[in-house]
């Protein structure tokens, strides 16, 4: 994809919701967190959802470069639960994967209650880190991405239970006990058409779950998008309700909310007290953080004013007042097929 052509069809305003298919749609602006990669952000008022255009090609430039810090940290992940699994530590594997993110346990918990031998599928493995824990405790897996950068990458720290999505193996799998992805569903073209083709994958009783960037999380006046993951790797964020609004005839939804800590909560509360304001990013070249370390700061001015809203709540006990924010990608569902 060059950069021209990026620009051209990325600055268009779209006519519909990529998501919902509504011409009822608000265009908010454009961001650009990465050189020549500039997204045109939408709001659509029918489903909630706010939304980008979508393109595949990059997860795999993502992948090889590390250009954003998360990808970065998959390799060290794999690198850490490599070692574990080689030495058959299912408990510090375990241990390890849920100290790291909350997502993980998430799955981990749902995949304790499973018999031996038992099928599950991961959308989205990466370098097959998470999956390795349920390789390790006899659970039949399959993992699948779009990037052959990682799906490499997972054969040869973790076996042959990976492989790339289109491909006729991943085609053909199923029917599955658990189905399950982490940090993808807001990467997908079409993230209500590839949930519903995932529940026809599954036996009757069994569970399709996940987590999502929660659009609440866009807690600044004027914020365009969540910082820590943007366009063009994460292209939609979602309301909560969206699962159940949308599924609820098909599956058995339920949507759980993962919220800040109370101090995060109250910090975030006085920030916008004090009119924090987002600002566009700063555009980085993609390929100037090999080491992940490409950020985009938020300018630091008015915090002082945030500090003393802050302590005066504190001080004065008023704190448990202070409606809850929730995490960026704190927003977790579980589908059940009905029998």
């Amino acid at each position: 994809m060059s950069t021209s052509n990026a620009t051209s069809e990325n600055l268009h305003a779209p006519r519909q919701c990529r998501i919902c298919g509504s011409h009822d749609i608000l265009p908010l602006g454009v961001v650009e967190y990465f050189s020549g990669y500039p997204w045109q952000v939408s709001d659509c008022r029918a489903c909630g959802c706010r939304f980008t255009r979508h393109d595949d090609s990059v997860h795999d430039i993502f992948h090889q470069s590390g250009a954003i810090s998360y990808y970065a940290e998959y390799r060290y992940l794999a690198e850490q639960t490599r070692r574990l699994f080689v030495a058959g530590d299912r408990t510090g594997l375990q241990q390890h994967l849920v100290n790291v993110s909350p997502k993980y346990r998430f799955v981990i918990e749902a995949a304790e209650g499973l018999d031996r031998g038992a099928s599950c599928l991961e959308l989205g493995c990466s370098r097959g880190y998470l999956s390795s824990w349920l390789i390790l405790a006899g659970l039949d897996v399959l993992g699948v991405d779009v990037s052959p950068e990682a799906v490499s990458a997972a054969t040869a720290s973790f076996g042959d239970h990976f492989a790339l999505a289109d491909s006729p193996r991943a085609m053909v799998g199923g029917p599955y006990d658990l189905i399950y992805h982490v940090g993808l569903i807001g990467c997908v073209a079409d993230p209500v058409g590839l949930t519903r083709s995932l529940l026809e994958k599954l036996k009757p009783g069994g569970k399709l779950i996940f987590n999502t960037p929660n659009r609440d999380a866009c807690w600044m006046r004027d914020q365009h998008w969540i910082d820590t993951t943007p366009p063009p790797d994460l292209v939609t964020l979602f309301p909560p309700g969206f699962w159940k609004e949308q599924l609820s005839t098909v599956a058995d939804v339920q949507e759980t909310i993962q919220n800040r800590t109370p101090q995060q909560s109250v910090r975030i509360w006085a920030a916008q007290r004090a009119g924090r304001k987002w600002h566009k990013p700063r555009p980085q070249p993609l390929e100037s953080s090999p080491n992940g370390s490409g950020v985009w700061h938020q300018p630091p001015g008015g915090r002082w004013l945030e500090r003393m809203i802050a302590k005066s709540i504190n001080s004065t006990g008023l704190s448990r007042f202070v409606p809850a924010v929730t995490m960026e990608f704190g927003l977790y569902v579980t589908l059940t097929r009905r029998a």
